[in-house]
Protein backbone atom coordinates (compact mmCIF):
# COMPACT_ATOMS: atom_id res chain seq x y z
CA UNK A 1 0.00 0.00 0.00
CA UNK A 2 1.41 3.37 -1.00
CA UNK A 3 2.29 5.72 1.86
CA UNK A 4 1.34 9.31 1.09
CA UNK A 5 3.72 12.16 1.89
CA UNK A 6 2.49 14.83 4.27
CA UNK A 7 1.60 17.24 1.46
CA UNK A 8 -0.64 14.69 -0.25
CA UNK A 9 -2.20 13.77 3.10
CA UNK A 10 -3.23 17.38 3.56
CA UNK A 11 -4.63 17.57 0.05
CA UNK A 12 -6.72 14.50 0.83
CA UNK A 13 -7.77 15.79 4.27
CA UNK A 14 -8.89 19.20 3.06
CA UNK A 15 -10.73 17.81 0.06
CA UNK A 16 -12.62 15.23 2.14
CA UNK A 17 -13.34 17.70 4.95
CA UNK A 18 -15.56 19.72 2.60
CA UNK A 19 -18.06 16.86 2.53
CA UNK A 20 -17.70 15.87 6.20
CA UNK A 21 -19.95 16.60 9.16
CA UNK A 22 -18.85 19.60 11.19
CA UNK A 23 -17.30 18.97 14.62
CA UNK A 24 -17.56 22.10 16.76
CA UNK A 25 -14.90 22.59 19.49
CA UNK A 26 -17.64 23.19 22.08
CA UNK A 27 -15.59 22.77 25.25
CA UNK A 28 -12.80 25.05 24.03
CA UNK A 29 -15.28 27.73 22.99
CA UNK A 30 -16.91 27.59 26.42
CA UNK A 31 -13.54 27.89 28.11
CA UNK A 32 -12.68 31.00 26.08
CA UNK A 33 -16.06 32.62 26.81
CA UNK A 34 -15.52 31.98 30.51
CA UNK A 35 -11.87 32.97 30.84
CA UNK A 36 -11.45 35.68 28.18
CA UNK A 37 -14.78 37.47 28.23
CA UNK A 38 -13.30 40.94 28.71
CA UNK A 39 -10.64 41.04 25.97
CA UNK A 40 -10.15 39.31 22.60
CA UNK A 41 -7.86 36.30 23.08
CA UNK A 42 -5.44 37.31 20.33
CA UNK A 43 -4.39 40.31 22.48
CA UNK A 44 -3.56 38.22 25.54
CA UNK A 45 -0.06 36.75 25.55
CA UNK A 46 -0.68 33.63 27.80
CA UNK A 47 -3.81 32.69 25.87
CA UNK A 48 -2.06 30.49 23.32
CA UNK A 49 -0.83 27.89 25.84
CA UNK A 50 -4.17 27.88 27.67
CA UNK A 51 -6.22 27.36 24.53
CA UNK A 52 -3.87 24.74 23.16
CA UNK A 53 -4.28 22.86 26.44
CA UNK A 54 -8.08 23.00 26.11
CA UNK A 55 -7.96 21.84 22.49
CA UNK A 56 -5.75 18.94 23.56
CA UNK A 57 -8.30 17.88 26.18
CA UNK A 58 -11.16 18.06 23.69
CA UNK A 59 -9.25 16.38 20.85
CA UNK A 60 -6.72 13.98 22.45
CA UNK A 61 -5.29 12.93 19.09
CA UNK A 62 -3.70 16.38 18.63
CA UNK A 63 -0.54 15.67 20.65
CA UNK A 64 0.50 12.73 18.50
CA UNK A 65 -0.83 14.43 15.39
CA UNK A 66 1.52 17.39 15.87
CA UNK A 67 4.45 15.02 16.36
CA UNK A 68 3.74 13.10 13.14
CA UNK A 69 2.99 16.32 11.28
CA UNK A 70 6.56 17.42 11.93
CA UNK A 71 8.02 14.07 10.86
CA UNK A 72 8.35 13.83 7.11
CA UNK A 73 5.95 11.37 5.44
CA UNK A 74 4.75 9.97 8.79
CA UNK A 75 1.30 11.54 8.94
CA UNK A 76 -0.40 8.99 6.70
CA UNK A 77 0.56 6.10 8.94
CA UNK A 78 -0.75 7.90 12.02
CA UNK A 79 -4.20 8.88 10.73
CA UNK A 80 -6.30 5.93 11.83
CA UNK A 81 -10.05 5.92 11.32
CA UNK A 82 -10.82 6.91 14.93
CA UNK A 83 -8.91 10.20 14.74
CA UNK A 84 -9.31 10.80 11.02
CA UNK A 85 -13.03 11.54 11.26
CA UNK A 86 -12.90 14.13 14.09
CA UNK A 87 -9.96 15.83 12.38
CA UNK A 88 -11.93 16.21 9.14
CA UNK A 89 -14.90 17.46 11.17
CA UNK A 90 -12.75 20.05 12.95
CA UNK A 91 -11.37 21.21 9.60
CA UNK A 92 -14.94 21.49 8.33
CA UNK A 93 -15.80 23.75 11.30
CA UNK A 94 -12.78 25.92 10.49
CA UNK A 95 -13.69 26.33 6.82
CA UNK A 96 -17.36 26.97 7.67
CA UNK A 97 -16.33 29.80 9.96
CA UNK A 98 -14.03 31.30 7.36
CA UNK A 99 -16.76 31.27 4.71
CA UNK A 100 -19.81 32.15 6.86
CA UNK A 101 -18.55 34.13 9.85
CA UNK A 102 -20.14 37.47 10.72
CA UNK A 103 -19.15 40.01 13.32
CA UNK A 104 -22.75 40.30 14.52
CA UNK A 105 -22.85 36.62 15.51
CA UNK A 106 -19.44 36.73 17.23
CA UNK A 107 -18.97 40.25 18.68
CA UNK A 108 -16.12 39.22 21.02
CA UNK A 109 -14.28 37.51 18.14
CA UNK A 110 -14.11 34.23 20.04
CA UNK A 111 -14.87 31.93 17.11
CA UNK A 112 -12.91 34.18 14.78
CA UNK A 113 -9.80 33.92 16.96
CA UNK A 114 -10.15 30.21 17.59
CA UNK A 115 -10.06 29.56 13.84
CA UNK A 116 -6.51 30.93 13.72
CA UNK A 117 -5.46 29.08 16.88
CA UNK A 118 -6.61 25.77 15.39
CA UNK A 119 -4.87 26.45 12.08
CA UNK A 120 -1.68 27.34 13.94
CA UNK A 121 -1.84 24.01 15.78
CA UNK A 122 -2.74 21.83 12.81
CA UNK A 123 -0.85 23.32 9.87
CA UNK A 124 0.34 26.91 9.61
CA UNK A 125 0.10 26.67 5.81
CA UNK A 126 -3.44 25.31 5.78
CA UNK A 127 -4.64 28.20 3.59
CA UNK A 128 -2.60 26.82 0.71
CA UNK A 129 -4.89 23.78 0.55
CA UNK A 130 -8.17 25.69 0.75
CA UNK A 131 -7.79 27.99 -2.24
CA UNK A 132 -11.31 27.06 -3.43
CA UNK A 133 -12.85 28.56 -0.28
CA UNK A 134 -14.45 32.01 -0.48
CA UNK A 135 -14.10 33.82 2.88
CA UNK A 136 -16.96 35.98 4.08
CA UNK A 137 -16.56 39.73 3.72
CA UNK A 138 -16.73 40.14 7.50
CA UNK A 139 -13.95 37.60 8.00
CA UNK A 140 -11.73 39.36 5.46
CA UNK A 141 -12.45 42.82 6.89
CA UNK A 142 -11.81 41.71 10.46
CA UNK A 143 -8.53 40.03 9.48
CA UNK A 144 -7.38 43.22 7.78
CA UNK A 145 -8.29 45.37 10.81
CA UNK A 146 -6.46 43.10 13.25
CA UNK A 147 -3.41 42.77 11.00
CA UNK A 148 -2.68 46.49 11.29
CA UNK A 149 -3.83 46.88 14.91
CA UNK A 150 -0.65 45.54 16.46
CA UNK A 151 2.14 47.88 17.45
CA UNK A 152 5.63 46.89 18.55
CA UNK A 153 7.43 48.93 21.18
CA UNK A 154 11.19 48.98 21.50
CA UNK A 155 12.74 48.30 24.85
CA UNK A 156 16.10 47.21 26.11
CA UNK A 157 16.65 43.97 27.95
CA UNK A 158 15.08 43.61 31.38
CA UNK A 159 18.01 45.10 33.27
CA UNK A 160 17.99 47.80 35.96
CA UNK A 161 20.87 49.58 34.28
CA UNK A 162 21.03 48.65 30.58
CA UNK A 163 24.33 49.36 28.86
CA UNK A 164 24.53 52.81 27.27
CA UNK A 165 25.30 51.39 23.84
CA UNK A 166 22.05 49.42 23.92
CA UNK A 167 20.00 52.47 24.87
CA UNK A 168 21.69 54.42 22.10
CA UNK A 169 21.08 51.63 19.58
CA UNK A 170 17.36 51.52 20.41
CA UNK A 171 17.08 55.27 19.95
CA UNK A 172 19.06 55.16 16.73
CA UNK A 173 16.85 52.43 15.26
CA UNK A 174 13.64 54.22 16.27
CA UNK A 175 14.85 57.46 14.72
CA UNK A 176 16.00 55.62 11.61
CA UNK A 177 12.56 54.05 11.13
CA UNK A 178 10.72 57.32 11.82
CA UNK A 179 12.87 59.26 9.33
CA UNK A 180 13.11 56.35 6.86
CA UNK A 181 16.90 56.47 7.09
CA UNK A 182 17.44 53.16 5.31
CA UNK A 183 21.20 52.99 5.79
CA UNK A 184 20.89 53.46 9.57
CA UNK A 185 18.18 50.79 9.75
CA UNK A 186 20.41 48.38 7.83
CA UNK A 187 23.34 48.93 10.18
CA UNK A 188 21.43 48.78 13.47
CA UNK A 189 18.72 46.17 12.85
CA UNK A 190 20.95 43.04 13.04
CA UNK A 191 21.49 43.71 16.77
CA UNK A 192 17.74 43.49 17.40
CA UNK A 193 16.29 40.95 14.98
CA UNK A 194 16.74 37.97 17.30
CA UNK A 195 15.29 39.81 20.33
CA UNK A 196 11.86 40.74 18.99
CA UNK A 197 8.72 38.88 20.08
CA UNK A 198 6.17 38.51 17.28
CA UNK A 199 2.44 37.95 17.60
CA UNK A 200 1.37 34.68 16.01
CA UNK A 201 -2.17 36.01 15.39
CA UNK A 202 -0.84 38.80 13.22
CA UNK A 203 1.32 36.33 11.31
CA UNK A 204 -1.63 33.99 10.73
CA UNK A 205 -3.83 36.84 9.49
CA UNK A 206 -1.08 37.99 7.16
CA UNK A 207 -0.83 34.48 5.70
CA UNK A 208 -4.62 34.31 5.41
CA UNK A 209 -4.85 37.58 3.46
CA UNK A 210 -1.88 36.59 1.34
CA UNK A 211 -3.74 33.46 0.30
CA UNK A 212 -7.27 34.86 -0.10
CA UNK A 213 -7.24 38.64 -0.57
CA UNK A 214 -3.92 40.12 -1.60
CA UNK A 215 -5.66 43.35 -2.67
CA UNK A 216 -6.86 44.03 0.88
CA UNK A 217 -3.44 43.09 2.22
CA UNK A 218 -1.71 45.59 -0.05
CA UNK A 219 -4.18 48.34 0.85
CA UNK A 220 -3.66 47.64 4.56
CA UNK A 221 0.12 48.04 4.26
CA UNK A 222 -0.21 51.51 2.74
CA UNK A 223 -1.21 53.00 6.12
CA UNK A 224 0.71 50.67 8.42
CA UNK A 225 4.28 51.69 9.20
CA UNK A 226 5.52 49.20 11.82
CA UNK A 227 8.89 48.02 10.48
CA UNK A 228 9.43 45.57 13.35
CA UNK A 229 6.05 43.93 12.72
CA UNK A 230 6.84 43.65 9.02
CA UNK A 231 10.18 41.99 9.73
CA UNK A 232 8.40 39.51 12.00
CA UNK A 233 5.91 38.74 9.26
CA UNK A 234 8.69 38.20 6.74
CA UNK A 235 10.59 35.89 9.09
CA UNK A 236 7.68 33.75 10.26
CA UNK A 237 5.02 33.70 7.55
CA UNK A 238 6.68 31.22 5.14
CA UNK A 239 6.15 33.80 2.41
CA UNK A 240 7.54 32.67 -0.93
CA UNK A 241 9.99 34.57 -3.09
CA UNK A 242 7.34 35.12 -5.76
CA UNK A 243 4.88 36.47 -3.19
CA UNK A 244 7.53 38.86 -1.86
CA UNK A 245 8.13 40.24 -5.35
CA UNK A 246 4.43 40.49 -6.18
CA UNK A 247 3.80 42.45 -2.98
CA UNK A 248 6.83 44.63 -3.72
CA UNK A 249 5.40 45.46 -7.13
CA UNK A 250 2.02 46.46 -5.70
CA UNK A 251 2.53 48.17 -2.34
CA UNK A 252 2.83 51.95 -1.90
CA UNK A 253 4.37 51.65 1.56
CA UNK A 254 8.09 52.40 1.59
CA UNK A 255 8.52 50.74 4.99
CA UNK A 256 6.80 47.54 3.86
CA UNK A 257 8.67 47.59 0.57
CA UNK A 258 12.00 47.92 2.34
CA UNK A 259 11.17 45.08 4.74
CA UNK A 260 10.32 42.86 1.75
CA UNK A 261 13.74 43.48 0.20
CA UNK A 262 15.55 43.52 3.53
CA UNK A 263 14.19 40.08 4.38
CA UNK A 264 15.60 38.49 1.23
CA UNK A 265 19.04 37.96 2.75
CA UNK A 266 17.65 35.28 5.06
CA UNK A 267 15.38 33.63 2.48
CA UNK A 268 17.86 31.77 0.31
CA UNK A 269 21.50 30.74 0.16
CA UNK A 270 24.15 32.94 -1.44
CA UNK A 271 24.42 30.62 -4.45
CA UNK A 272 20.65 30.58 -5.15
CA UNK A 273 19.75 31.81 -8.65
CA UNK A 274 16.32 33.37 -9.08
CA UNK A 275 14.02 31.71 -11.66
CA UNK A 276 13.32 33.66 -14.85
CA UNK A 277 9.77 34.73 -13.98
CA UNK A 278 10.92 36.08 -10.62
CA UNK A 279 13.87 38.06 -11.91
CA UNK A 280 11.71 39.55 -14.68
CA UNK A 281 9.31 40.64 -11.94
CA UNK A 282 12.22 42.00 -9.90
CA UNK A 283 13.49 44.03 -12.88
CA UNK A 284 10.04 45.64 -13.14
CA UNK A 285 10.10 46.44 -9.42
CA UNK A 286 13.54 48.04 -9.75
CA UNK A 287 12.26 50.16 -12.61
CA UNK A 288 9.46 51.48 -10.38
CA UNK A 289 11.93 52.03 -7.56
CA UNK A 290 14.31 53.95 -9.81
CA UNK A 291 11.86 56.87 -9.78
CA UNK A 292 11.95 57.11 -5.97
CA UNK A 293 14.21 59.60 -4.21
CA UNK A 294 15.66 56.90 -1.96
CA UNK A 295 16.68 54.49 -4.75
CA UNK A 296 20.35 55.53 -4.56
CA UNK A 297 20.41 54.63 -0.84
CA UNK A 298 18.87 51.24 -1.52
CA UNK A 299 21.36 50.49 -4.27
CA UNK A 300 24.15 51.42 -1.86
CA UNK A 301 22.78 49.01 0.75
CA UNK A 302 22.49 46.15 -1.74
CA UNK A 303 26.00 46.78 -3.09
CA UNK A 304 27.64 47.39 0.31
CA UNK A 305 26.47 43.90 1.29
CA UNK A 306 26.43 42.12 -2.09
CA UNK A 307 26.71 38.58 -0.77
CA UNK A 308 23.71 39.15 1.53
CA UNK A 309 21.63 40.22 -1.45
CA UNK A 310 23.08 37.99 -4.14
CA UNK A 311 19.53 36.87 -4.92
CA UNK A 312 18.96 40.28 -6.55
CA UNK A 313 21.78 39.80 -9.09
CA UNK A 314 19.83 38.68 -12.15
CA UNK A 315 17.01 41.12 -11.45
CA UNK A 316 19.43 44.05 -11.30
CA UNK A 317 21.17 42.88 -14.46
CA UNK A 318 17.86 42.66 -16.32
CA UNK A 319 16.75 46.05 -14.96
CA UNK A 320 19.96 47.62 -16.31
CA UNK A 321 19.45 45.90 -19.68
CA UNK A 322 15.74 46.69 -20.13
CA UNK A 323 15.18 50.01 -18.40
CA UNK A 324 18.35 51.84 -17.39
CA UNK A 325 19.33 54.96 -19.32
CA UNK A 326 22.79 56.45 -19.02
CA UNK A 327 21.91 58.30 -15.82
CA UNK A 328 20.55 55.12 -14.23
CA UNK A 329 23.73 53.26 -15.21
CA UNK A 330 25.78 55.96 -13.49
CA UNK A 331 23.63 55.72 -10.36
CA UNK A 332 24.15 51.97 -10.19
CA UNK A 333 27.92 52.16 -10.68
CA UNK A 334 28.23 55.00 -8.17
CA UNK A 335 26.65 52.76 -5.52
CA UNK A 336 29.50 50.24 -5.85
CA UNK A 337 32.71 50.78 -3.94
CA UNK A 338 35.56 48.74 -5.39
CA UNK A 339 37.98 47.18 -2.92
CA UNK A 340 41.08 45.01 -2.93
CA UNK A 341 39.43 42.84 -0.31
CA UNK A 342 36.08 42.14 -1.98
CA UNK A 343 34.72 38.60 -2.06
CA UNK A 344 31.71 39.40 -4.24
CA UNK A 345 33.15 38.84 -7.72
CA UNK A 346 30.70 35.99 -8.38
CA UNK A 347 27.73 38.13 -7.34
CA UNK A 348 28.60 41.02 -9.67
CA UNK A 349 29.50 38.58 -12.44
CA UNK A 350 25.91 37.34 -12.31
CA UNK A 351 24.65 40.93 -12.67
CA UNK A 352 26.93 41.59 -15.64
CA UNK A 353 26.17 38.24 -17.27
CA UNK A 354 22.40 38.84 -17.16
CA UNK A 355 22.96 42.36 -18.52
CA UNK A 356 25.12 40.98 -21.35
CA UNK A 357 22.47 38.42 -22.31
CA UNK A 358 19.61 40.94 -22.47
CA UNK A 359 21.01 44.33 -23.52
CA UNK A 360 21.51 45.46 -27.14
CA UNK A 361 25.10 45.81 -28.38
CA UNK A 362 25.38 49.60 -28.19
CA UNK A 363 23.98 49.69 -24.67
CA UNK A 364 26.43 46.98 -23.63
CA UNK A 365 29.36 48.91 -25.04
CA UNK A 366 28.30 52.09 -23.21
CA UNK A 367 27.97 50.22 -19.92
CA UNK A 368 31.26 48.31 -20.28
CA UNK A 369 33.04 51.61 -21.01
CA UNK A 370 31.60 53.13 -17.83
CA UNK A 371 32.72 50.10 -15.83
CA UNK A 372 36.18 50.33 -17.38
CA UNK A 373 36.56 54.03 -16.54
CA UNK A 374 35.51 53.43 -12.94
CA UNK A 375 37.93 50.52 -12.68
CA UNK A 376 40.82 52.56 -14.08
CA UNK A 377 40.02 55.44 -11.74
CA UNK A 378 40.02 53.08 -8.77
CA UNK A 379 43.44 51.76 -9.87
CA UNK A 380 43.49 48.97 -7.26
CA UNK A 381 43.41 51.54 -4.46
CA UNK A 382 46.78 53.01 -5.43
CA UNK A 383 45.67 56.47 -4.25
CA UNK A 384 45.24 55.24 -0.70
CA UNK A 385 47.69 56.68 1.81
CA UNK A 386 49.13 53.27 2.71
CA UNK A 387 48.78 51.48 -0.62
CA UNK A 388 50.32 48.03 -0.72
CA UNK A 389 49.57 45.16 -3.09
CA UNK A 390 51.22 41.82 -2.35
CA UNK A 391 49.19 39.46 -4.54
CA UNK A 392 47.17 39.28 -7.75
CA UNK A 393 43.88 41.11 -7.20
CA UNK A 394 40.70 40.66 -9.21
CA UNK A 395 38.04 43.32 -8.68
CA UNK A 396 34.26 42.97 -8.53
CA UNK A 397 34.24 44.46 -12.04
CA UNK A 398 36.44 41.71 -13.48
CA UNK A 399 33.67 40.23 -15.65
CA UNK A 400 32.68 43.63 -17.05
CA UNK A 401 36.31 44.57 -17.81
CA UNK A 402 36.80 41.36 -19.77
CA UNK A 403 33.62 42.16 -21.73
CA UNK A 404 34.91 45.69 -22.33
CA UNK A 405 38.06 44.31 -23.91
CA UNK A 406 36.04 41.84 -26.00
CA UNK A 407 33.21 44.09 -27.19
CA UNK A 408 34.77 47.56 -27.28
CA UNK A 409 38.30 46.87 -28.59
CA UNK A 410 39.71 45.21 -31.68
CA UNK A 411 41.88 42.12 -31.59
CA UNK A 412 45.02 44.21 -32.32
CA UNK A 413 44.17 46.62 -29.48
CA UNK A 414 43.78 43.74 -27.04
CA UNK A 415 47.12 42.21 -28.05
CA UNK A 416 48.89 45.59 -27.75
CA UNK A 417 47.55 46.17 -24.21
CA UNK A 418 48.60 42.68 -23.18
CA UNK A 419 52.10 43.08 -24.64
CA UNK A 420 52.60 46.49 -22.99
CA UNK A 421 51.70 45.04 -19.61
CA UNK A 422 54.00 42.05 -20.12
CA UNK A 423 56.85 44.43 -20.99
CA UNK A 424 56.29 46.35 -17.73
CA UNK A 425 56.20 43.10 -15.77
CA UNK A 426 59.31 41.73 -17.47
CA UNK A 427 61.13 45.04 -16.86
CA UNK A 428 60.28 45.25 -13.17
CA UNK A 429 63.96 45.02 -12.17
CA UNK A 430 65.01 47.84 -14.49
CA UNK A 431 63.20 50.65 -12.65
CA UNK A 432 64.02 52.52 -9.45
CA UNK A 433 61.79 52.21 -6.36
CA UNK A 434 61.94 53.93 -3.00
CA UNK A 435 61.44 50.61 -1.19
CA UNK A 436 60.91 46.93 -1.77
CA UNK A 437 57.27 47.44 -0.79
CA UNK A 438 56.80 49.92 -3.62
CA UNK A 439 58.42 47.51 -6.09
CA UNK A 440 56.20 44.62 -4.92
CA UNK A 441 53.07 46.78 -5.17
CA UNK A 442 54.00 47.97 -8.65
CA UNK A 443 54.69 44.41 -9.78
CA UNK A 444 51.41 43.01 -8.50
CA UNK A 445 49.46 45.96 -9.84
CA UNK A 446 50.75 45.24 -13.37
CA UNK A 447 50.12 41.53 -12.90
CA UNK A 448 46.57 42.29 -11.70
CA UNK A 449 45.97 44.55 -14.71
CA UNK A 450 47.14 41.69 -16.92
CA UNK A 451 44.48 39.22 -15.74
CA UNK A 452 41.32 40.52 -17.49
CA UNK A 453 43.06 41.45 -20.74
CA UNK A 454 44.88 38.12 -20.91
CA UNK A 455 41.62 36.29 -20.30
CA UNK A 456 39.91 38.36 -23.00
CA UNK A 457 42.66 37.40 -25.45
CA UNK A 458 42.22 33.77 -24.44
CA UNK A 459 38.45 34.00 -25.14
CA UNK A 460 39.08 35.53 -28.56
CA UNK A 461 41.31 32.55 -29.36
CA UNK A 462 38.90 30.03 -27.86
CA UNK A 463 35.31 31.39 -27.78
CA UNK A 464 34.14 28.50 -25.59
CA UNK A 465 36.12 29.97 -22.69
CA UNK A 466 33.82 31.48 -20.04
CA UNK A 467 34.31 35.18 -19.17
CA UNK A 468 34.13 34.72 -15.39
CA UNK A 469 37.62 33.20 -14.88
CA UNK A 470 36.27 30.32 -12.80
CA UNK A 471 38.66 27.92 -11.18
CA UNK A 472 41.08 30.64 -10.04
CA UNK A 473 42.61 30.81 -13.50
CA UNK A 474 45.53 33.25 -13.50
CA UNK A 475 47.96 34.49 -16.16
CA UNK A 476 51.73 35.06 -15.87
CA UNK A 477 54.73 36.07 -17.93
CA UNK A 478 56.86 33.32 -19.44
CA UNK A 479 59.84 35.15 -17.94
CA UNK A 480 58.85 33.80 -14.52
CA UNK A 481 59.99 30.33 -15.59
CA UNK A 482 63.33 31.58 -16.89
CA UNK A 483 64.42 34.16 -14.32
CA UNK A 484 64.64 32.98 -10.68
CA UNK A 485 64.69 36.58 -9.42
CA UNK A 486 60.90 36.80 -9.74
CA UNK A 487 60.38 33.96 -7.30
CA UNK A 488 62.90 35.39 -4.85
CA UNK A 489 61.56 38.95 -4.99
CA UNK A 490 57.83 38.30 -5.17
CA UNK A 491 57.23 34.86 -3.62
CA UNK A 492 55.43 33.71 -6.77
CA UNK A 493 54.98 30.13 -5.60
CA UNK A 494 52.34 31.35 -3.13
CA UNK A 495 50.28 32.66 -6.09
CA UNK A 496 50.10 29.40 -8.05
Amino acid sequence: MEVLNNYDVWLKLTEESLSSDEVTPIATLEYIKREYKDEPIFRVWPAYEDIYSELDKEFPFLVDFIYFQRAENKLDAYLSKENYMPLKGLLRWVINKITNWSRMSDPLLIEFSLVFYIINVLNKDLFVYYKVAVPSKDFLDQSTKILVAFKNEFSVRGLKSPPIWELEAVEKLKNGIDSQDWITITRVWPAFKSQINYNFSQIMMFKFLLAFDIDSLVLATNDYHDFVAYMGLMAHSSISLRQILELAKRTNSNIFLFSLFFSLESKVSESYVMPEYEYNLLADVFYELSHKHFFADWLKIFNDFPTRYSILSEGIGLYLAKYANESAMDAYLTSIELSKYSSAIDVFSRVFDCFKNNAPVQKRKLFWEKCYRKWLSWDFGSREEKFYLHKITLSDFNYSIILYYLECLSSDERVNIQQNLLQKIDGIFDGWYSSSSEQISHFYKQLSLLQPIAHAVQISLNPKTEPDMKGNRLYYSTAFNEDKRYEMAFNLSSQY
